[in-house]
């Protein structure tokens, strides 16, 4: 075997590890990264959040709907 021929096997062998590593890692990420599927507020929570707020839609407002759609997406 020359020497152009063992770096060309080598290089191929290296290769073909590294793709592998490279899948284990994806398999791994995709693992950890639990996929949700979006859950939206109901028309029933929508309205108990809207009898809560002002006429005039104002940060405290935001921050409560954005609040109630954390607890229904993170628990």
């Amino acid at each position: 075997m020359t020497r152009l021929e063992f770096l060309l096997k080598t290089f191929a062998t290296n290769t073909e590890q590294m793709r592998g590593m490279l899948d284990n890692q994806q398999t791994i990420v995709d693992t950890l990264v639990e996929k949700k599927e979006w859950v939206g507020l109901t028309d029933e929570e929508i309205e108990k959040l809207l009898d809560g707020m002002s006429l005039g839609c104002c940060a405290r407002d935001v921050r409560i709907v954005q609040e109630k759609l954390k607890e229904k997406n993170n628990g």
